[in-house]
């Protein structure tokens, strides 16, 4: 590639073949943005992504503690909790930390 090219900042480019961003040089290339190496608190990534991502996780029955059934004045029904089946899904938030290593990894694959 040309020194001519844009980078995706679509600035001038001085690097042959790669930008500031070290994403290939493109000038027509809609599907390219200018991203940080890293996500911190700092660039405010911390604050615009915690919470933003979750998964379901199951998890013994806190009212039945896992055996499906709780006993009441000698009766033994089966729990309203997690019918039966010992186990609840709880919704998760993703760590900051695994969002990070998430990050990292694109930028790894991605960005070279």
């Amino acid at each position: 590639m040309s020194n001519e090219t844009e980078c995706c900042r679509k600035t001038p480019c001085d690097h042959p073949g790669t930008g500031p961003c070290d994403m290939p040089a493109s000038s027509s290339n809609s599907d390219v943005v200018t991203m940080p190496r890293s996500l911190t608190a700092e660039n405010g990534a911390k604050a615009l992504l915690m919470g933003e991502f979750c998964e379901w996780i199951e998890v013994t029955c806190g009212m039945c503690v896992g055996d499906g059934f709780v006993e009441d004045d000698e009766e033994v029904d089966i729990c309203p909790s997690c019918t039966g089946n010992g186990l609840v899904d709880r919704k998760v938030d993703v760590s900051w930390t695994t969002i990070k290593a998430i990050y990292a990894k694109a930028v790894e694959h991605l960005g070279s």
